[in-house]
């Protein structure tokens, strides 16, 4: 499992207005981050692959994330 880079998530938490962020706090939103990407870099790949292409592209990763978002209101 790849890694986010930690200031980086915290500095992005301090854009959008939150003063203090804790260590597990970072952690807790890394993981959720990394479990979603996942998904739809799964899904993404298979409807590149179902169009005959090894190049994921945005139209890839908006449908993926359509799909996911669906199953989720389900």
């Amino acid at each position: 499992m790849s890694e986010l880079p930690f200031q980086t998530l915290k500095n992005f938490c301090k854009s959008l207005g939150a003063k203090r962020v804790s260590k597990e706090f970072i952690e807790e939103i890394e993981k959720i981050l990394i479990e979603e990407l996942d998904k739809i870099i799964i899904l993404a790949q298979e409807f590149a692959k179902h169009d005959n292409r090894n190049t994921i592209l945005e139209k890839d990763v908006e449908i993926a994330i359509k799909e996911i978002t669906k199953e989720k209101s389900l």
